[in-house]
Order: structure tokens, then C-alpha cells, then sequence
């Protein structure tokens, strides 16, 4: 008993030391906020202490405090926040407030401490290792702590925090084990000097692991220490992190020690070869490794030792077996043997050759091989003799520890070996056999990233910085080999941030083929990245030109290719257009360009490529790209065949020739080498390219498409090395094209599954080859045999068929392909050989043969045109032969460059709507017809009328009808004018002199619309409706909205437009397209608002009347952006609501309740607008109910007969859309219009049948609107979106379809096909939404709408209904589940189950209770809905079913109807009077939920007087109210949210929510029902 006393005495020990561990635990938590501690008892009273504990504790910044308390009041306030913080933060505080910390209570004060220890120290942190017993949340902090110290000290028995840790021992275990080496022989520490051993472990702790001495070492092992200071001690080290420069020290343990290798295996060693293995050391402590091997007749062997300098404090070692035997290697560590020590080994057999091994695969490439992704190569060991190949791979540090090799046998002396490198850069893999090196060894390989965007590259002429112009396709390659993985990516982005769609293929699995259309000229960025980091050189910058029409033609073999060392030859013609002429070539080499003029506007060029590779030609015209230009042209290396050996004669190239009579020219190239023969034949006309006769047929070379080439394996392939396999790889060729498979290393069997996308045609090839190589590191690759197939014969048959093809050239090898060719346009070729007659005689001649007479002996038929150039290109293998361009005289008569044109219809001052005339002479220009086509700005023909003046003359007579730039086509013979196309500026005949721009601001506010008015009211009326305008932004695009309102009685338009970028604007004003005097008009955007600039306007600002609604006019453009606020002030409330109209204005309604002044205050960025606040009068009205606008009176019938109420419209879907895209399908959308309601779908791309399932919800009628207007566009991200349709539906169609409530296809107008499926309903106003009590007209006494039936109607049977669950309800809602509830009716009578929220299998175990009539044979309906908060219920299906099929013992399950899923389950049973269950004395028969009959009305929690309920014998209407949820609530607590409830009042009847915590967006979801 006296032990009792002392132990719980004010003074006793361990009170003393909890104290003082208590008060070290709180200092060393406040010395981060640079304060601390003297007294625990009294520190905490003014709570600024204990708030700057709890923000080192938790990390965060307590809230707005008393910083100098000097009252008491301050000082309760403080430690107040912060035990409001400590809540907040989830820790449970019992028994203590504000006042006992104030008041110096050290007990509680102590209690509080020991809390936050428990929370932050024990509970809070992640302990390493594994949880013990459980997650935090199932285990006690205390037995959380003792859970880690177990875990980690699993040979140390631990049962307590007291007297296990007296003797100072097992704290320096628990350092030893956090820390390793820096107590390791505290198993060794004396028992019996606890003290000392405490200050050893305690002190290594302090000053190497960062735990602070919370206890002294004398307390530590003091048998009175209490439990919580040793586990706020102990609590500090599973977190703890040793600190750099401890003094670890190890001590020897053999059992640690580890050794293997292919020198200790028990078999497989040989003699005369070295003998490795490894001994790691790590954890075995300090110890020297003594090593020694005995051999046959107790030989000793000396064992060689080198010490790795790893982490794994390995040695390499060696020795040397020379005869066969039994071996003992001995390994000694400390003195003492290691595990398994001796290794006896039986050396059998002699060393064989490893100059004879040889190791092939992915794993020793220079390239490719990925860091952290397992790679492999195989060793070949076949005739090398006895031994066994070992691997070791040093990383780039030349550490062999790093990277581990697996090495596992295979079949015929093969064996694998895997490894995973973990660090870029270059690796050594060396290989040995019986300890020796095999050839080639060491391997060196680089190891990349896994995926490297360094290795890609791009290009082509979609990339290059100029040339390129609007409406253009272009193209570029992305190369993705040696990239590693990764995925790539393009986004071109275009002037004003637009982006510009692309298309793309894979023409070999490293190559990929990307397509775009730039849509308007200016700056684009086309952006490359691979696995999402950008690639070299990119972004790429493109300069795209505005588009552009040229008569100057480029063509010749040197605009597509070449071959390097050879000129690269094309020509140019002008074709009379003017202008300097300049070249330029860009590409890996620097190029001569050699240029000869013709004398005839034509040139022949050729350049001189010294390095192959892509090389863009330039052909610029005054210094500037012509269309097409540049050319990408691709040189390939030199080759074996020689075009400057090809001859050409024949009368064809070598005399005059005459239209339309056939001639021949040869081409000889039996000296020449094999290539491709590409020719053809350029007139006043464009190019003819002659038909291929050969020895499978006639075939057309135009009929191109794309070949996949699927290249598989090979087999039985020659054996090109003299010392193991080959390394084969296969080369696909075809025209400039060339596409190399990956290199198999030492097999004759390769396996490639290769496939290439090859393009036909190219450069005139009319052969593919594919050539299989032996990769040579030495010298030149050498060719393992090839296979050919002739382009013509696979078009034709759309296919290589899958099979074996041997190789030629070579004495054995085959390879397994297939190819499929896709046509690009199908063609096929039929005679008559006559070119389709396009507009003149002139090309109605027969299409070119070229035919081959023998090996490398072509023939070329021809038949000229009537032209006044002929150029006959003739080129093999891609360059131009000698002597080719041919240029051919034609004996000809006619000259269209002889003809004049002249007269005011082609000069300056032609006028809209104005005859004009010209004169064509055509005099001195030979014999001929005379063709003139004039055309607008627009490409439309205008009319014109040609008249032969019998002289030579032609005089033409045309009346342009709208201004702009014309066109004036004028051909002769057939043939162009030089000087045609002759553009012709056409005015408007209007004086645009009178038109008038009036407030147009020099500066403007951006993202606000802003407007201006052109004034054309002196121009005649015509001319309103012509006026256009455009504003250029600054970065040159232009503004896309912009608006031209229609003009007004005066003849003045209202222009909108809303700029988004700050700086200089050009406001182009035009009239038919002529620009009005002074445009374009400069205008500065800024940012920021002025409030002056608004205007208010409206009858609801001059007067108002009480419960009518008064509207007025708010307008903010030109003013800025920035917050608009609207107050009314005056004798009462006055309701009012605001829409924002979108065109910069906004329209205010409100309903004053009582008469007198108001004060209408309209602020902007809160400042008063002109005129605010404005003084309204508000008079009395003539006490109707306030009429919708627009509408008539609740409960009339509006407009077509249609009652006032809410239209809902759902639009599900579309099919049989018709297809506006020439490529893939449509990307529909939807717009729907009643009045000013609009709605828009989402757009579903690339789909003819699309799915919208868009919800509307319109007010109806609104003014005299009777229509609802459905538009079906297709979204096109480049041009005007196309229309696909449209429907007008009435609203009295809508009303009176009864179809449209269960979905109707209404077919598409203005369009050959397309159909909408629409579902509609009306809900009138005043009715509820979804399913209501009955009303007071149709309650009676069969009515279950009654709380009961009454006891004067208890005469009567009953049938009793039980509505027990649903399961498998369809989905009604997009987002998350339905919301369901059930409506029964029977024999007139209704009733509602409960709603059961977010649930597709509700249970409602509900009763109801419908009068009956035995002879009654009326059925039950059970319908089930989805409970909608927002528009109408959706029914989730029903039943149908009379009440004898429910009359069983248990509940049967009935499906729903009208749906695709879901069932009920219910049974019902007849009750007599005076039978058990019937109602008796005014009671109902109670459902399981607690409610009465039909549904139950009860509210929970009355507030006194009648409660919001029903009672049992009211039999009269009821008031049924939801009340949701509440938002947005103001917040009343100073800390934390609001805890809000709601109270409903009915006349005296109350009714109350339950309380929803901390919240200021309840969700209470409650019910009540008054009578």
C-alpha cells in the first residue's frame, strides 16, 4: 500500500521522468520555430507556444491569432484555435477546454502532450518494413510501435517498454539493427553496466541516426521509467536515416560470405584453362579471404585473388587446372571456412578452341539495345570442343557487379545469355570459352534511352520554311529506326493559333508518311515529337504563301531525283508569263547549277549532287516560289549502269514533224547496265507519258498505288563466311525507293517479318528486286542472291502470292514473301489507244507506245500535237540521257502569241452591271478557231457574246454583273493565249464616296463586342445589302466575328466584332467588294473596360407597374469586359431576373410587389454607368397574375392551341446521313431553335448514324413562334460546316403526336436522305413533374391517395398490394444510377412507393391498400420511374397484371415491359372485413419502412403544434414538398462550416430536416406532407 502511495505522489519518479521527457520531446519539435520550453506546467497558458508546436507538427499555418495576449480573454482565445486545429486534424481530445491549459493544470496539460505524441509521432508516420497485425487503422499506436521493434529485431526477445530495456543492451541492438556496423558488438556489452551500455547505443543514436536523448541513459534503465516516455523515445527511430561518415564497423561472419561461379561447379571444368569464380564478402563484417586449391596426388594450386572494389565487396578469382582430376578449392574468411567450403570439382577433359565460338543477337549490337529493358544474344559453341562459355558485362564505370548475365543452354551447343542493362552509355560484353576470349570479344554496345526522339529525323517538302502554298497538300517522312520505343506525334499549328488537321501511314515499320492541308497562307508550326519529347530541328517553321495560279511549267528527271556525280537535269517553260527566273537547290551537298537559256521562254537546268540524300529544288519567279516549287528530288548513291552509254535516234527527235502523224524514235541501252527507262513527252498541252508494251502485254504507268511488301524469313542461304554463319539483311528496291531489313547475326535461317509500303509508280522502274546481303564489318557486303518481279505483272494481278522464291545468283537460298497492291485510282487499259477528248480536235490523238523490241532496244510511237514546243524527255535510272531534252520542231502553221487582244472590256475602268466589249485579231496568227470563257471572282461564267467580223476579227460583248477580279480566257486553236488569263478589275458602279463610318473607335476593348455603323443611305437601296467587312488581326489572320447586320430603313448596317488579341487592327469596309474611301480603317485593341460606355435603355426604366413585369436594356459593347451588377431598391422586394442575350446586351425583367420611387442601379466593375441609379416610378397595376411574355395566361391555350408549360425534346439519334466528305464519313452535329431558345448537340465524329441523346427544355409558347427548327450540319474543321438536313416541326404537331412520347423518326428536308429520332412531351404549367398525389377533384373514397380508409368505409374487401424490390433496372441517366420509385394503379385508385436514390435494384417493401370488388376484374398496373430532379421523370418500364395472378404464398418476379431489362417482385392478397390484417379502428396496415398506406406520408421530427403529417383520419387533399438540398449557404461559425438543418411551415403545421454536419451544400433529400 505504501508503494501505491509513492507511485502516485506528486512527486513520484516517474512523473519526473515523463516530465522531463515530455518537456525534451517539446523542445526539440519548437527549436525549428526558434523558441522552446522552461516550464511545461506554466509555458502553454497564453497558447501561443502551443500554436507554434502545432504548426511544426502538422506543417501548416495556424489561423488568425492573438500575437500578444494580455488578457485572459486573448489568452483562452488562443489555446481555443488551437484545439479547434487539433480537431480539424482528426485528434480526439476528452476532458479538456481552453481554460484548463490557461489555468496551469499540468495533469490534462501532461495528457494533452501525450496525445500529440500518440498522433504525430506514433501513429502518423509510415514505418519502413512490412505492417505487422494488420493495417494502422486495426492496430493501437502501442501496438503499432511494438509490431516495427519485433520486425526488426526479430532474435531479440521484446515483450514490454520498461524493464526489457534496463540493462541498456537491447538499445544498442535496435541501433545496430536501424544502422548496421554502428553497435555490432553489443551482444558482447556486460549486463551487469547498464548505464554504460545505455550511453553507447544512445549516444551512436544522437549523433549518427539524428534521435535525440529524450531520456538520459540513467533513466533509461531506471526500473521506475515509466511507458510512455520509452515509447516517445523509441518512437523516434523508424524513421530514423543514418547520417554520412558514421563509424560503421563489421564484424566477421563467414556464414555471410558468398561464392559461385563456373570454377566451383562440381562438373565442367577443363584442364589448361582458367578456372574463374567470385567470392562476395558484403555483411560478413571485416575478415581476410584466404584461398587455396588442391589437386590431383595433393598438388597445390596456387588461387589468384583481385579485389572488384564493388558494392558487393567482391574478389575475382583464378586458377589453373592443368591435368584432369578431382580438385578441392578451399575458401577461408576470418580464419574460419566459408559456407560449402571445400568445393570439390571434377576437371574432365582439355580446354577447346574459343577461337572457334562465336555469339550473335540483339544483345551485343552497337545500337538498339535499351536500358532497362532485358535484352539477349546467343553462343555458339559447335565443333569448338570441351568447355563452357562464361559472360561478364561491364558497365560504362567498369563496374562487372551492375549487370548480371543469365546464361542457359540450349539445343546443338547453343546457349543463351540474358542481361538488362540499367545505365546509358557504351557496355562491354565479354564473352569467353574455357576462360579465354572468343574472337570479336569484347563486345562493345551502346545503350540507349527506351525511347531516344535524338535518333529521329524528318523531312520532306511539307517542311520546308518557304515554298509552300494555301490549298496545297504537302507531305513529309518522319525516320523513326533506332528511336527505341515510343509512339510519333504531329500538331501543325497554323496563323491564329488554329490547328491544321493531318493524315498519315506507315510505310515501313521506321517510316511514317504524314499529309496536310495548310487552309490559309501565313506563319505554321508544324511540331514533331516522339514518345512526347520533340524531336531534332523541330518545330519546324513553315512560311506558307497565299495560293497562287502560274502558266510557268518545270519538268524533268532532276525535280524527282538522281543519281550522285551525275547531272541532274529539268527545264522550265514560262509559257509567256513574265518575270526573272532563278534557281536555287538545298540539300546535304552544295550543288552547281548549270542553266541554258533556250531563246524560246524555256531553260534547261542541271545541278551536280555530290552526296545523296533528299535535296529540295527551288524555281522561283521574281524571287519568289512558283506553285509546286520546291521539288524534292532524291539522289541515290552510284550504281553500276551508265545512262551517258544510252543512245537515242529516230525521226521522232531528229527531223521536223507533223501534227497528227505518227513517228517513232529508238533508244538504245545495251551499254548501259540495267535500269529503269522513263520517258516522256511535254507539248503546248501538258505531258503525255506513252503506254508499256513488253512481253507480258500493254500496261499503263500511270496505274499507280501502294505494293506491301511482307518480307518474312529465308532458308538454306549460302554460307559466305569462312569462321561461322552469315549476318543477312534484305534490301527492297524500287525506283529512288529503298528499304533494309534488320541484320540477323550468324544464321543461315533468318527470320525478318519485315513489310515496306513501296509507291508505283517511280522514276519510270518497271522491276522491284529484293537482294538478300551478308553484313561484312570489313569489307564490302556480300550478295546472297536476289529475286525480281516486274511491277506490270503484280498491278495486274493485285498480288504476290505467299510462297518460297528462290534467289538468284547464288547456289542455294529462298525467301518466304507475299505482297498485296492497293490502287491508288484504278485504271484499266482498253483499247481504242485515243486520249479522251477534252475541249478541241487538237488532242484528239493516240496515246504514246513505248515498246521493247529486245534486251535494253526500245521503240517510242508518237503522235504529235498541232503545238509550237515539243520536248521529248528521255531518262534511265533517273537522269537524262545525252543529248535529252530533245526539242522537236513541229511543222505547224498556226501561232497563238500572234493574236492581239484589245478594247476597253480589257482595260481599266470596266464597270458592274455596265456593257464593255474587246477586239481579238487573229490576223497574222495562221489558220484556227477562237474560244474566250470569262469568269468572276467567284469562278462563275458570265455571259458573253461573240461576233466573227469576217476579217480575222472577233469582237466580244459581255456585261459583268458584280465587281471584282474577272478572269478573261482566250484560246486559239485550241491553245492559250501567252498573255491569257487577262484579269480584268471590275468597280462597282456605285459612288462609294457617300457612304459614311460612323462611332467606329480608334480604340477598341478585346474579348467585348464592339460596333460601328456604315451609312449607305445616299447610295440607291440596291447597294444596302452589299456592304462587307473584314478586319485583319495583328498577326495577320483574320478576325473570325465579325457580323454585317441587315440594314435599316435609313440604310445603315450595324457591324460587330470582338477582337481577341491586343494590338493594331485593319478594319476593311468594302461595297461589291470595292473598298469604301479610307479602308482599311486603323483600329488599336487594348485591355481593360470603361464604364461609360454602357447604355441602359428600356420602358422599365421610365416606369413600372406593380406585379407586372417590366423589362430594360442593358448594353455593354465597346465597353470592355468586366462584371455587370443590377439592384433595385425601393418601398418592397422587387423579383428580378437578368439573361444574357450574347450580342453584347442583356435584358433585366423584374415585378415590383408594392408602388412608389425605385432606384435602379446598373454598375459596371462597380462604378455607376451614365444615369445610374436611375428613378423609376412604380404605379399599381390592375391586380392580374403577371403574364409570361410573349404568352398568354396560365392554363390558356397559346399558340396553335399549344397550353402554356414546358416542351422537353430529347434528340437520340440520326441514320441514313448523307456523306458530304470525299474522304471518311461526316462528324454530325445538331442545332435546335424554338423562338430564342437554342440548343447545339455534341458532335459525333466520322459517322453517318450518330448518337446525340441531347436533352432540351423549352418554354412554350414564347410571342408567336410556333416552330421548332432542327438543323443537321456536318463539322468541318477546315472549311463552312455542310448541312445535312433540316426539319420544322409545329408545336401543335408536337402536342397532338402521340407517337413522339415513346421517340418518332422525322425525315430530313433539302437533302436525298437522313432521319432523326425525336422524343417530346409537354408538361403544362402548374403541374408537377413526374408522378403527383391525386388532386382534391378526384379524391373519393376507393381513393389510396388517403392516408387510410376510413372506418365508415371498412364494408368493403380490400386488395392488399406488396411491392417488394426491383433488380436489373435499365439505365436511364448518363451520370452515375437511376433513382427509382414505383406508381401503382388499380380501379381508378393511385400510389407512390418511396424513391430509393442511385440504385438499378431497389428495395422499397411497400403496402398498398386499394378497395376492391370481387367481381371487378380491372387490372393492377405497376409502372417504375426514374425520380428527376431537373425535367421530366423517365419511366423505367411497367406491369401489367391481374390481381388473381398475385395471390401466392411468396412474391413472384415479373419483368418490366417496354424496356430492355428489369423486373419487380410483388404478390397481393383479397381481405375480407372482420379477416386477420384487415384495418380496423381508422388504422392502416404498416409497411416495413415505418410508413402508413399509399406510400406512408409521415414526417419525421415535428416542431410542436400539428406535426408536418398527415393524420390517419384526414381524408381531404395534401400538400406533398421535397426539399432537396440547399447551396451556397453563408457561413455563420468564425471556424469550420455550418451545420444547417431547414424547417418547413404549412399554415400551423411545422416540419424538420435532419442536420446535415459541416456543410454549406447540404443534401437532406426530405419529404413532407401537409393537409
Amino acid at each position: 500500500m505504501a508503494n501505491a502511495e509513492r507511485e502516485l505522489a506528486e512527486d513520484a519518479e516517474w512523473k519526473r521522468i515523463q516530465q522531463n521527457t515530455f518537456t525534451r520531446w517539446v523542445n526539440e519539435h519548437l527549436r525549428q520555430a526558434g523558441t522552446g520550453l522552461e516550464d511545461i506546467e506554466t509555458d502553454f497558458s497564453d497558447g501561443l507556444k502551443l500554436i507554434a508546436l502545432l504548426e511544426v507538427l502538422s506543417g501548416k499555418k495556424m489561423p488568425r491569432h492573438n500575437k500578444k495576449p494580455n488578457f485572459r480573454s486573448q489568452k483562452l482565445e488562443n489555446v481555443s484555435i488551437a484545439l479547434k486545429f487539433l480537431e480539424s486534424e482528426g485528434v480526439h481530445l476528452v476532458n479538456i477546454d481552453s481554460t484548463d491549459i490557461t489555468d496551469c493544470k499540468l495533469k490534462l496539460i501532461m495528457g494533452l502532450i501525450w496525445t500529440l505524441i500518440l498522433h504525430y509521432s506514433i501513429t502518423m508516420p509510415m514505418y519502413d518494413g512490412p505492417e505487422l497485425g494488420g493495417t494502422p487503422e486495426e492496430k493501437t499506436p502501442k501496438q503499432r510501435l511494438m509490431g516495427w521493434l519485433q520486425n526488426k529485431l526479430p532474435n531479440v526477445p521484446i515483450t514490454n517498454f520498461t524493464s526489457d530495456w534496463n540493462d541498456g543492451r537491447k538499445v544498442g541492438a535496435l541501433v545496430d539493427s536501424v544502422a548496421p556496423g554502428l553497435c555490432p558488438d553489443w551482444e558482447d556489452w556486460d549486463p551487469k553496466e547498464p548505464v554504460r551500455n545505455a550511453r553507447e547505443a544512445m549516444d551512436m543514436a544522437d549523433n549518427w541516426l539524428g534521435v535525440p536523448k529524450l531520456l538520459t541513459p540513467e533513466e533509461i534503465v531506471n526500473p521506475n521509467v515509466d511507458e510512455m516516455s520509452m515509447m516517445t523515445y523509441l518512437s523516434q527511430f523508424p524513421n530514423a536515416k543514418m547520417k554520412e561518415g558514421a563509424p560503421l564497423r563489421a564484424k566477421a561472419v563467414p556464414s555471410k560470405v558468398r561464392a559461385y561461379g563456373p570454377g566451383l561447379e562440381p562438373t565442367g571444368v577443363v584442364a589448361k584453362a582458367p578456372a574463374n569464380f567470385t567470392v562476395e564478402t558484403f555483411g560478413a563484417g571485416d575478415g581476410e579471404l584466404t584461398l587455396s586449391a588442391k589437386g590431383p596426388n595433393d598438388v597445390d594450386y596456387k588461387v589468384d585473388k583481385n579485389y572488384n572494389n564493388d558494392r558487393k565487396k567482391s574478389y575475382g578469382c583464378t586458377y589453373y587446372p592443368d591435368k584432369e582430376g578431382e580438385y578441392a578449392v578451399n575458401i577461408l574468411y576470418a580464419g574460419r571456412s566459408i559456407p560449402s567450403s571445400p568445393f570439390n570439382v571434377l576437371v574432365e577433359g582439355f580446354a577447346g578452341n574459343a577461337s572457334k565460338v562465336t555469339a550473335a543477337g540483339p544483345g551485343l549490337e552497337p545500337e538498339g539495345v535499351v536500358a532497362g529493358k532485358p535484352t539477349y544474344f546467343e553462343i555458339f559453341t559447335e565443333g569448338a570442343g570441351k568447355g563452357r562459355p562464361d559472360v561478364v558485362v561491364l558497365d560504362p564505370t567498369g563496374r562487372k557487379d551492375t549487370v548480371p548475365a543469365k546464361l542457359t543452354p540450349a539445343d546443338n551447343d547453343t546457349y543463351r545469355c540474358e542481361y538488362m542493362p540499367t545505365q546509358l552509355g557504351v557496355h562491354s560484353v565479354n564473352v569467353f570459352f574455357a576462360g579465354n576470349p572468343i574472337p570479336d570479344s569484347p563486345f562493345g554496345v551502346r545503350v540507349g534511352p527506351a525511347s531516344n526522339p535524338a535518333k529521329v529525323t524528318a523531312s520532306g517538302r511539307g517542311l520546308q520554311p518557304q515554298g509552300i502554298r494555301a490549298l496545297e497538300t504537302v507531305d513529309f517522312k518522319v525516320f523513326t529506326e533506332g528511336a527505341g520505343d515510343g509512339t510519333a506525334a504531329v500538331k501543325i499549328i497554323g496563323p491564329g493559333g488554329s490547328i491544321i488537321p493531318t493524315t498519315h501511314r506507315n510505310i515501313d515499320p521506321t517510316t511514317i508518311e504524314y499529309k496536310y492541308t495548310p487552309e490559309r497562307d501565313g506563319k505554321h508550326v508544324v511540331m514533331i515529337t516522339w514518345a512526347t519529347k520533340e524531336i531534332p530541328k523541330s518545330p519546324f517553321k513553315v512560311n506558307v504563301s497565299p495560293s497562287k495560279s502560274s502558266k510557268i511549267k518545270a519538268f524533268g528527271p532532276g525535280l524527282k531525283g538522281g543519281i550522285v556525280d551525275m547531272p541532274a537535269l529539268f527545264s522550265v517553260d514560262t509559257c509567256g508569263e513574265t518575270g526573272a527566273l532563278g534557281f536555287s537547290i538545298e540539300g546535304p551537298s552544295q550543288a552547281k547549277i548549270n542553266c541554258k537559256d533556250n531563246q524560246d521562254g524555256s531553260a534547261d537546268v542541271d545541278y551536280i549532287p555530290t552526296a545523296p540524300g533528299e535535296y529540295a529544288v527551288h524555281i522561283l519567279c521574281d524571287n519568289e516560289d512558283i506553285p509546286n516549287s520546291p521539288y524534292m528530288a532524291q539522289i541515290l548513291p552510284k550504281t553500276d549502269y551508265n545512262p551517258d552509254n544510252v543512245k537515242c535516234y529516230g525521226p521522232g527527235i531528229d527531223e521536223v514533224v507533223v501534227p497528227k502523224q505518227e513517228t517513232h524514235f529508238t533508244v538504245d541501252a545495251t551499254k548501259a547496265g540495267d535500269a529503269p527507262l522513263d520517258i516522256s513527252i511535254m507539248d503546248d498541252y501538258g505531258e503525255m507519258q506513252p503506254l508499256w508494251k513488253d512481253e507480258f502485254g500493254v500496261h499503263d504507268p500511270k496505274d499507280g498505288g501502294i505494293m506491301a511488301i511482307k518480307l518474312m524469313k529465308a532458308k538454306e542461304l549460302v554460307k559466305a563466311d569462312l569462321v561461322g554463319k552469315s549476318d543477312p539483311y534484305a534490301v527492297i528496291r524500287y525506283g529512288a525507293q529503298k528499304y533494309t531489313t534488320k541484320v540477323i547475326k550468324n544464321s543461315l535461317e533468318p527470320e525478318w517479318n519485315y513489310e515496306a509500303q513501296v509507291t508505283i509508280p517511280d522514276q519510270g522502274d518497271k522491276t522491284i528486286t529484293i537482294e538478300v546481303f551478308d553484313k561484312d564489318k570489313i569489307g564490302k557486303d556480300k550478295s546472297l542472291g536476289l529475286v525480281t518481279f516486274e511491277t506490270s505483272q503484280v498491278v495486274k494481278q493485285n498480288e504476290i502470292p505467299a510462297d518460297w522464291y528462290p534467289l538468284k545468283g547464288a547456289k542455294s537460298g529462298q525467301i518466304l514473301l507475299s505482297a498485296d497492291f492497293l490502287p491508288a485510282q484504278p485504271s484499266v487499259y482498253k483499247e481504242p489507244e485515243v486520249l479522251r477528248k477534252q475541249s478541241h480536235a487538237n488532242l484528239d490523238v493516240k496515246r504514246p507506245m513505248l515498246e521493247k523490241k529486245s534486251e535494253g532496244m526500245f521503240e517510242c510511237r508518237y503522235t504529235p500535237r498541232k503545238t509550237k514546243k515539243l520536248v521529248v524527255n528521255v531518262n534511265y535510272g533517273g537522269v537524262a540521257v545525252p543529248g535529252s531534252p530533245f526539242r522537236v520542231k513541229v511543222d505547224d502553221p498556226t501561232d497563238p502569241a500572234k493574236v492581239r487582244v484589245y478594247g476597253p472590256g480589257v482595260e481599266a475602268g470596266v464597270k458592274a452591271g455596265k456593257p464593255t466589249w474587246f477586239t481579238v485579231d487573229s490576223k497574222q496568227a495562221g489558220p484556227g478557231d477562237l474560244e474566250v470563257n470569262i469568269t468572276d471572282d467567284k469562278r462563275r461564267q458570265v455571259p458573253i457574246t461573240l461576233k466573227d467580223n469576217k476579217n480575222g476579227t472577233h469582237n466580244v460583248e459581255y456585261s459583268p454583273s458584280k465587281p471584282g477580279l474577272h478572269d478573261v480566257s482566250v484560246k486559239y486553236d485550241g491553245r492559250e493565249l501567252p498573255q491569257s488569263p487577262i484579269k480584268v478589275d471590275v468597280k462597282s458602279d456605285f459612288d462609294l464616296g457617300k457612304i459614311k463610318v460612323k462611332d467606329l473607335n480608334p480604340e477598341a476593348f478585346v474579348k467585348c463586342t464592339n460596333d460601328f455603323t456604315v451609312d449607305a443611305g445616299d447610295l440607291p437601296s440596291p447597294a444596302w445589302n452589299k456592304i462587307g467587312c473584314s478586319i485583319t488581326a495583328p498577326d495577320g489572320s483574320a478576325l473570325t466575328n465579325v457580323n454585317v447586320g441587315k440594314p435599316n430603313s435609313k440604310g445603315e448596317s450595324k457591324v460587330t466584332y470582338t477582337p481577341t488579341n491586343e494590338g493594331k487592327h485593319e478594319v476593311n469596309i468594302t461595297c461589291e467588294n470595292s473598298p469604301v474611301p479610307g479602308s482599311p480603317f486603323p483600329v488599336k485593341a487594348v485591355d481593360g473596360s470603361n464604364p461609360a460606355m454602357v447604355k441602359a435603355y428600356g420602358p422599365g426604366l421610365e416606369r413600372g407597374v406593380v406585379g407586372e413585369e417590366n423589362e430594360f436594356t442593358v448594353e455593354t459593347r465597346n465597353a470592355g469586359t468586366g462584371a455587370l451588377g443590377v439592384q433595385i431598391e425601393g418601398p418592397a422586394e422587387a423579383k428580378m431576373t437578368c439573361k444574357d442575350n450574347r450580342d453584347g446586351t442583356c435584358s433585366v425583367v423584374y415585378v415590383p410587389e408594392k408602388d412608389g420611387d425605385y432606384d435602379v442601379n446598373v454598375k459596371f466593375e462597380d462604378q455607376h454607368i451614365p444615369k445610374s441609379p436611375f428613378k423609376v416610378p412604380v404605379v399599381p397595376g390592375t391586380g392580374s397574375k403577371p403574364q409570361r411574355r410573349g404568352g398568354s395566361t396560365t392554363g390558356a391555350a397559346g399558340a396553335a392551341g399549344v397550353p402554356d408549360g414546358k416542351l422537353f425534346l430529347t434528340l437520340v439519334k440520326g441514320k441514313e446521313l448523307i456523306k458530304s466528305d470525299v474522304i471518311g464519313k461526316s462528324d454530325p452535329y445538331a442545332h435546335i431553335q424554338y423562338g430564342n431558345q437554342k440548343f447545339k448537340t455534341k458532335t459525333v465524329n466520322n459517322s453517318q448514324e450518330p448518337e446525340w441523346n441531347c436533352d432540351m427544355e423549352f418554354l412554350v409558347p414564347e410571342s408567336k413562334f410556333d416552330t421548332v427548327s432542327i438543323k443537321v450540319f456536318d463539322s468541318d474543321s477546315m472549311g463552312k460546316d455542310k448541312s445535312l438536313g433540316t426539319v420544322d416541326l409545329g408545336l401543335a404537331e408536337l402536342y397532338r403526336d402521340t407517337e413522339a412520347g415513346t421517340g418518332k423518326w422525322y425525315p430530313l428536308k433539302g437533302v436525298k436522305s437522313g432521319q432523326v429520332l425525336l422524343i417530346a412531351d409537354f408538361v403544362p404549367e402548374g403541374e408537377e413533374v413526374g408522378f403527383t398525389p391525386a388532386s382534391a377533384s378526384n379524391v373519393g373514397r376507393k381513393s389510396s391517395n388517403k392516408p387510410g380508409l376510413s372506418p365508415g368505409d371498412q364494408n368493403e374487401p380490400i386488395l392488399r398490394v406488396n411491392l417488394v424490390k426491383a433488380k436489373d433496372l435499365v439505365k436511364s441517366d448518363m451520370i452515375g444510377k437511376s433513382d427509382p420509385y414505383a406508381v401503382l394503379k388499380y380501379n381508378g385508385d393511385a400510389d407512390k412507393t418511396k424513391v430509393v436514390n442511385n440504385s438499378q435494384n431497389p428495395q422499397w417493401d411497400h403496402i398498398s391498400d386499394f378497395s376492391s370488388d370481387p367481381d371487378n376484374k380491372a387490372s393492377l398496373m405497376v409502372e417504375v420511374f426514374d425520380a428527376d430532379k431537373f425535367g421530366k421523370d423517365k419511366s423505367l418500364g411497367s406491369v401489367e397484371v391481374m390481381p388473381s395472378d398475385l395471390r401466392t404464398t411468396e412474391p413472384k418476379w415479373f419483368p418490366l415491359k417496354g424496356v430492355k431489362s428489369g423486373k419487380i417482385l410483388l404478390n397481393a392478397d383479397q381481405l375480407f372485413p372482420g379477416q386477420a390484417g384487415y384495418p380496423g379502428d381508422g388504422q392502416l396496415a404498416s409497411n416495413k419502412d415505418g410508413k402508413g398506406k399509399g406510400g406512408a406520408l409521415g414526417a419525421k421530427d415535428a416542431l410542436g403544434g400539428n406535426k408536418g403529417g398527415v393524420p390517419e383520419d384526414y381524408d381531404g387533399p395534401i400538400l406533398h414538398v421535397d426539399l432537396i438540398k440547399g447551396k451556397n449557404l453563408i457561413k455563420s461559425d468564425m471556424i469550420g462550416k455550418s451545420d444547417p438543418y431547414a424547417v418547413l411551415k404549412f399554415g400551423k403545421q411545422k416540419d424538420k430536416t435532419p442536420v446535415v454536419k459541416n456543410s454549406q451544400n447540404p443534401e437532406w433529400n426530405h419529404s413532407s406532407d401537409f393537409a
